[in-house]
């Protein structure tokens, strides 16, 4: 017969760390950030503005063009917060 001798707590997590960085101030800033970002390009001024201006993303649909100006600044704010 095999007998269990070690310590029942075998994976050694409580889940404090997920709660601390969930309540962590970075995050809720990095979070704040990339809701103004999505705030700014969802809005009909800023569709109207780039639509006008920059000619090459007339020939898009603007849900395309909004959703790939996102995940460009999202990237470059990653790696800079």
């Amino acid at each position: 017969e095999d007998y269990f001798t070690g310590s029942m707590n075998i994976e050694h997590f409580s889940g404090r760390e997920m709660k601390e960085k969930a309540l962590s101030l970075t995050v809720v800033l990095r979070s704040g950030l990339f809701a103004c970002l999505f705030y700014i390009l969802a809005h009909p001024d800023t569709r109207t503005y780039l639509l006008k201006n920059i000619k090459c993303l007339k020939e898009f649909d603007y849900l395309t063009v909004s959703m790939v100006l996102f995940l460009v600044f999202h990237y470059v704010l990653s790696i800079f917060v």
